[in-house]
């Protein structure tokens, strides 16, 4: 799904030290929402190890932010607990491929990004 000389496998794989994941709890269960769908347990050898292996990953080292209130800010309101977290994470940037966010460029100060985008930021 994400070679290491792909966009996103120099975030995962080479420069992960350079920012910090944030996530909430309502967050962790979309990810595991979504490792269920079709789409994704087809491109899974083993779709529950690699699910648990993924989830795990993503988890790994993350700040876990409390998110109480979620204001129906996107247009796409399944993204609404995506800018909540980063709220009550007091995070610089979202990361998203999700034209939803990235049509709105930024959020009370949040900067959102594509991969690429922060990637770019990160080389300096």
């Amino acid at each position: 799904m994400m070679g290491p000389t792909s966009a996103w496998g120099e975030l995962v794989f080479r420069r992960s030290h350079q920012f910090e994941t944030v996530l909430s709890n309502q967050m962790l269960i979309e990810i595991e929402r979504v490792l269920l769908y079709p789409k994704v347990v087809r491109k899974l050898k083993s779709p529950s190890a690699a699910s648990r292996s993924a989830r795990d990953a993503a988890i790994a080292g993350a700040t876990i932010a409390e998110v109480t209130n979620v204001p129906a800010i996107c247009r796409d309101p399944g993204d609404d607990i995506v800018l909540a977290t980063a709220l009550a994470g007091e995070a610089a940037f979202i990361l998203s491929e999700d034209n939803d966010l990235l049509d709105m460029i930024e959020y009370q100060g949040i900067q959102i990004v594509n991969g690429m985008q922060l990637l770019e930021i990160l080389r300096g």
